[in-house]
Parts: structure tokens; sequence; C-alpha cells
């Protein structure tokens, strides 16, 4: 009838005004520049058509174009749609690569360390460890309970195997001077425990291996912990107790 015309006249309408948005957003973001508005609504376009090729050229061409500037926002959209059209964890990892590169506190580095982590290459679950302590560098990652507890889980499984404790040692080297005032002063594991149990637990836990047994935060928290008889910090304590030879060796 009448308004079925009526309804086709305004989608054909419709996509030509699209294939003409299409037109003049290819040629804007052609010029190097910070194009993160024009990009996404670009490649919203793209998909909406279904031409998932064009947009993945198009995030790739924006994220790594040398003549464009650094834009952490260019690799998260390519990382975003990367993820999302169900891309290998090689294609993931190298746009998170440079992303962490860029902006070493972003958001996605659980994601990156996540990935890392499951790898079976040794250098990418040591990159794994370099990105989650470079994360945990910056305050508002202070109390981030994810961010501990990749790094507590990734730092017992090396002190228990005693393999890799070179890595620890490593990134412990360059922080060992403020770290100890940073994260884990008594005023802090105070606070933590008062405030969210399982961030005092992973933190305590990553303070008394990298401190040892008489770390002031760990002596608080698990104190408090066996106190409250909370079987999971009465483990924490055997775990740390028993690898403090382990603990020296990474103070050095």
């Amino acid at each position: 009838g009448e308004d079925g015309f009526a309804d086709l006249a305004v989608e054909q309408e419709m996509h030509g005004y699209f294939r003409k948005a299409a037109v003049n957003l290819k040629e804007i973001i052609k010029i190097p520049g910070v194009w993160d508005v024009f990009v996404k609504c670009y490649v919203d376009l793209l998909e909406f058509y279904g031409d998932h090729n064009e947009a993945h050229q198009v995030l790739n061409e924006y994220a790594y174009n040398s003549k464009f500037p650094a834009n952490p926002n260019a690799h998260v959209y390519l990382y975003h749609f990367l993820k999302k059209q169900g891309e290998s964890k090689k294609s993931l990892i190298s746009a998170l690569k440079i992303l962490h590169d860029i902006v070493p506190s972003h958001e996605l580095m659980i994601d990156f360390n996540t990935m890392l982590q499951k790898s079976k290459k040794r250098k990418k679950r040591q990159l794994g460890l370099e990105v989650i302590f470079a994360a945990l560098d910056y305050a508002g990652w202070k109390e981030n309970a994810k961010a501990w507890s990749c790094l507590a889980r990734q730092v017992k499984q090396i002190v228990i195997s005693e393999k890799h404790l070179d890595w620890i040692k490593q990134e412990w080297n360059s922080r060992k001077d403020w770290w100890p005032d940073f994260h884990f002063s008594r005023y802090l594991a105070k606070r933590n425990w008062q405030e969210n149990k399982s961030l005092s637990y992973e933190k305590a836990l990553v303070a008394g291996i990298l401190l040892g047994k008489d770390c002031k935060y760990f002596k608080y928290v698990s104190h408090q912990g066996c106190k409250a008889q909370l079987k999971r910090f009465r483990m924490l304590k055997k775990i740390v107790t028993r690898h403090n030879p382990v603990n020296l060796r990474i103070c050095g």
C-alpha cells in the first residue's frame, strides 16, 4: 500500500545519506590527525552494511600509520573490533602491546595481563608480570582488587615453583625504595582491611613475598585475618612463612 511505498522511499533516502556520509568520512580520515569521532562513525556505518573487511582496514590504518599521531584510542578501537570479530589472541595482544607502551595505566591492562599469563611462551608471561607491575605504579590502581589479584597469582606461582625469581627481582629492584610507603604502609593495611578484605588479602600476599614476613602491611592483615578466624588468611601466613628464604633471595 501507500504506507509501504512511503517507508521504502524513506529507507532508500536514508541509505543515500549513509553512503554520502561514508564517502565524506573516508576522505576526512585520510588526513593525518586525531579523528576519533569520525573513525567511530565510519566504522559503525561499515559494520551496519556488513563490510567488516573495510572496517578492519580503516582501524588498522588509524592505529598503525606512522603519519598519524600516537593515539591510545586508535588501539582501543582496534582491540574491541578484533575481539568482537573473534580474531586470534596474537592479534589482540599486538593491539594491546602498543596501548601498553603509550598508556601503561589503561584499564585494558587487566585484559592484557590475563592473556599474557595464559600464554605458553615464557617471554609473554614475563611481559605479563611487567605489565601488571607497571599498572600498579599509578595511584588510580592502588585499590584495584583485580590488578592485585593478577599480581598475587603470578608471584605466588613463581615463588612456589622457584622458577623465574629473576623476573620478580628485576621488577622489584626499581620499586623497592618507594612501593613500601606507596602501597604497604600500616595505615593502608588498616584501611584496606576495613573497606575490602579481598583486596587486603591479595596485597598482603604480594607484600609478604616482596618484603618478607616482617612487612608492616603483611603483619597487620595476616594478624587481623587469623584473629577473625578466616581460613584463607591462615593459609596466607603459612605460604609467606614457608617461602621466607625465597623472599630474601628476591630482596637480594
